[in-house]
């Protein structure tokens, strides 16, 4: 018996009468405290309807610990989880509204945060202290004036006095006009609102009494409200109900636990409504009744039993508020610029045309050649056609003569229900999220694979070698991604993975062998370690004709260097050709001074070989290189200390020495009076260049006065002295 079939046939049997008491859902579940239940009315069949009013103070001392997800249980992954931000309910609603703009409804959110995708914390807003109380803010649960880049008065200016408040509404006390509901879900929801006799932070539901779904439209009604707050974001909802859960009351209806279980297999979340509170269940673990939900006051995910108390509290599970919302597919068009020459791109849609002579037929003549990462071209003056349709995870090389932007309209792809299969070498990968993200935490799911990753602009990111000139993954670019063996690249939800975006380590530009990206299509990269050059020293590739192919900065003993290939395209030779023979000079900015140098070995940095012979150019090669065949014509002769700079400097300064072989040194910074003022340096070093910064404070760590000061570093038998002067 597979899988499923004995999950439902699990539940048949955990659900029928006999396995009630088991599934927490027959025992009895006692009525709601008299205070909650603030009206009861009948609809027109005679049917009783309970009017609830859900409080929503946050509790007192309440901080339960994280509960793991176990590996028997079924979540939906990547659920925001906001603390308490002017009420329960919106905050559990905001939650709900969170996690579907993440997952293809998009425009939920439209505000400037997280490239407009709500993010799944609301920490990045911060807090307000209003009336000594300091609440969490959220612009989904209620806007406010000055949040989110918001300008006039919102749902907090015009509602909230204080938790629990029954005082008329500020605008009404102040005689200012209301403002124009409907951009949070506090606002849809009536939460805080005098006029509906809600107390600040809370929400009204109607229930049927009876334990049936209640799908009325009261205008005070929360439900109906998130209802209304779906609907203004231009989505339907296919159905909206509350209902108390079987149990409640002793009433042999009601919603029940299977069907708890049926919404999250369907990717829909649940609120969850406890005495007092609102909070959001996201999955279920059908072992034990087990339900997994984020409890409003905290970013973790916790646990409670079907029917129970949240934590041994009064808080006791009574109903559920449904919210199915029709599966959403909006057509959008994504804009993909192209400059001149080589470009290096892919798509996050599904186009409505999938033909690539449809997708790129308004960019007509200045089209000149498409190619895909299996050699296959589209050639339009040749009437040549080999891709025929757009591979929505691949990356295309697409060479214009002219400035341009093809655009690509369909729907847009959820990343995550669409891995990329990678074989084992090059592949040429789409990037399909939305939003940018770190090229490290776009490419976590085949760091275990992955050797190097590059873009059309010759950036790399090389997590061997904790080098990122990519920075950030974009969309509308591809990415040629080299993998050891077979993997399966999974790019992670936008909102998660923005979560946490490192600093790029992008290269300094150069001045004696200035060079921009060539935009050929073709490159290698080389890394070059160890180097016993001062930072600023510069690196070039030259071809046997003298053509300058790539140039690179040194920077802390490491040199990344670009080379580009030719473009068999231009008449005109406009990098190395493949097999051509590849020669290196090296630069000292201290002293002008330009010669040839060779590494003394090389490694191919996809395979690990050593390799011998002359340097040659190969398209996509990776090659890292070790120390330095030969002397080092033009380098000092003997230690030498330059002079610091800038200067004079404000902050910080950079001193540099040269060491022509290993020794021992101690390099201080001394007042007028030849008084230590600190130690920068003291020990053994290794010979070559040598960079310190001195940030004008003392060995005791307190900044020092403005004046003249001497650097003094001492060598076996040599001292060097230069003046440094701090200005303030």
């Amino acid at each position: 018996m597979n899988l499923f079939r004995y999950r439902k046939v699990y539940r048949i049997l955990l659900f029928s009468p006999i396995f009630f008491a088991a599934s927490g859902q027959a025992h009895f579940i006692r009525p709601l405290p008299e205070n909650l239940v603030v009206e009861k009315l009948y609809d027109t069949s005679g049917k009783e309807l309970l009017v609830i009013l859900v409080d929503g103070r946050p509790p007192q001392n309440l901080r339960n610990f994280p509960s793991p997800l176990a590996a028997s249980s079924t979540n939906l992954s990547e659920v925001p989880a906001y603390d308490w931000s002017f009420g329960c309910s919106p905050t559990s609603a905001a939650m709900m509204a969170a996690y579907y703009d993440a997952h293809g409804y998009p425009n939920i959110y439209t505000g400037p945060v997280n490239g407009g995708i709500m993010p799944l914390n609301n920490s990045i807003w911060g807090s307000a202290v209003i009336n000594d109380e300091t609440i969490k803010l959220c612009p989904l649960s209620a806007t406010r004036n000055g949040l989110d880049g918001r300008t006039i008065r919102g749902h907090v200016d015009d509602y909230w006095v204080a938790i629990g408040s029954t005082e008329p509404d500020p605008f009404i006390t102040n005689g200012w006009m209301e403002h124009t509901s409907g951009e949070c879900l506090g606002d849809f929801m009536k939460t805080s609102q005098s006029s509906y006799n809600n107390s600040d932070g809370g929400t009204r539901f109607t229930y049927y009494s009876s334990g049936a779904p209640y799908r009325g439209a009261s205008a005070s009604d929360g439900g109906y409200g998130i209802q209304l707050f779906f609907e203004s974001r231009g989505y339907t909802v296919v159905d909206r109900y509350t209902q108390l859960i079987m149990g409640y009351n002793g009433n042999s209806d009601g919603f029940t636990f299977s069907e708890y279980m049926d919404e999250i297999d369907a990717g829909r979340l649940v609120l969850i409504q406890l005495v007092g509170h609102t909070m959001l269940g996201f999955g279920y673990d059908d072992l034990d009744s087990t339900i997994y939900i984020h409890d409003t006051w905290d970013y973790n995910d916790h646990t409670m039993k079907w029917g129970s108390s949240y934590h041994d509290t009064s808080m006791v599970h009574w109903g559920v508020i449904v919210v199915q919302l029709d599966p959403w597919e909006a057509v959008t068009t994504q804009q993909i610029k192209l400059k001149a020459g080589w470009n290096l791109i892919s798509s996050h849609q599904l186009p409505q045309d999938h033909h690539i002579s449809a997708i790129v037929s308004p960019l007509g003549g200045n089209l000149i050649i498409m190619k895909n990462g299996a050699g296959a071209v589209y050639y339009p003056t040749l009437s040549i056609d080999q891709i025929v349709s757009w591979n929505t995870s691949q990356g295309y090389l697409v060479y214009v003569s002219d400035s341009a932007s093809v655009e690509i309209t369909g729907t847009t792809l959820n990343p995550q229900e669409n891995p990329i299969d990678l074989q084992a070498g090059w592949n040429l990968a789409a990037y399909l999220p939305a939003v940018a993200q770190s090229a490290e935490q776009a490419l976590s799911s085949v760091q275990s694979e992955l050797v190097i990753a590059k873009n059309g602009q010759g950036q790399v990111y090389w997590p061997a070698y904790q080098i990122n000139t990519i920075g950030d993954m974009k969309p509308g670019q591809g990415y040629f991604i080299y993998v050891l063996s077979a993997a399966t690249l999974t790019y992670p939800a936008g909102a998660l993975a923005r979560a946490s975006i490192p600093a790029c380590n992008q290269s300094a530009s150069c001045v004696h062998f200035p060079m921009d990206a060539r935009r050929t299509g073709c490159s290698a990269v080389f890394l070059w370690r160890g180097l016993p050059f001062p930072n600023g020293d510069e690196i070039a590739v030259f071809t046997v004709t003298g053509e300058m192919v790539g140039s690179g900065v040194v920077e802390n003993s490491q040199l990344l260097l670009t080379v580009w290939g030719d473009d068999p395209l231009l008449t005109a030779k406009a990098g190395a050709a493949e097999g051509e023979r590849l020669s290196l000079r090296h630069w000292s900015y201290r002293y002008d001074v330009e010669r040839a140098i060779q590494p003394a070995g090389i490694m191919d940095g996809l395979t690990g070989r050593a390799t011998a012979g002359p340097l040659l150019y190969q398209n996509n090669s990776v090659l890292l290189f070790t120390g330095i065949e030969g002397t080092e014509p033009g380098l000092p002769d003997e230690f030498h200390l330059t002079q610091n700079h800038p200067n004079p400097f404000n902050m910080e300064t950079a001193i540099e020495y040269f060491l022509p072989q290993e020794e021992k040194v101690v390099l201080k910074i001394l007042d007028l009076t030849g008084k230590q003022v600190r130690l920068l340096q003291q020990g053994a070093e290794s010979a070559g260049w040598h960079s310190v910064q001195w940030d004008g404070r003392s060995d005791n760590g307190m900044p020092v006065p403005s004046g003249l000061y001497f650097i003094q570093c001492r060598s076996a038998n040599q001292l060097r002295t230069i003046k440094a002067t701090l200005l303030k």
